[in-house]
């Protein structure tokens, strides 16, 4: 999974399949420098129970978000300093796109909210089912 910011930083997400625990699943890349994978305390990689759903680059470019249906989370990641920020539980969250300048974020129950509740943009639950592939039209 990928994103793409407005300056060409580019978010990745990934999945773990392998016998050790992961070193991270959610990286950075820009131009001319090496891919890096995102600092994370051992306990918030393992949160993502091995899958990254989808990620994305806040409109200001601060942050890289990544979600994870099979962990019911989502993580917020430091675009500068290559660091883990914080973990938001959700049920079953994958989606995440930027809606008018506000990170949004779908589950498969429904739900489509700003990931930071104090924003508010107007989004509600629906009886409708979301998949990873959440983008602002």
């Amino acid at each position: 999974h990928l994103a793409v910011g407005s300056d060409g930083h580019v978010a990745f997400g990934m999945q773990w399949q392998g016998e050790a625990a992961p070193r991270g699943l959610v990286g950075s890349h820009r131009m001319s420098q090496h891919p890096t994978v995102m600092a994370a305390p051992a306990d918030e990689i393992h949160a993502l129970n091995g899958y990254v759903g989808s990620v994305a680059i806040s409109h200001d470019g601060a942050l890289i978000v990544a979600t994870s249906p099979r962990g019911n989370c989502v993580q917020t990641f430091d675009a500068d300093g290559l660091q883990w920020n914080a973990t938001r539980s959700l049920s079953d969250v994958c989606g995440i796109a930027n809606f008018e300048k506000t990170l949004c974020v779908s589950s498969g129950s429904g739900r489509l909210e700003p990931l930071h509740k104090a924003k508010r943009v107007g989004l509600q639950a629906h009886h409708l089912a979301w998949d990873n592939h959440l983008v602002s039209v």
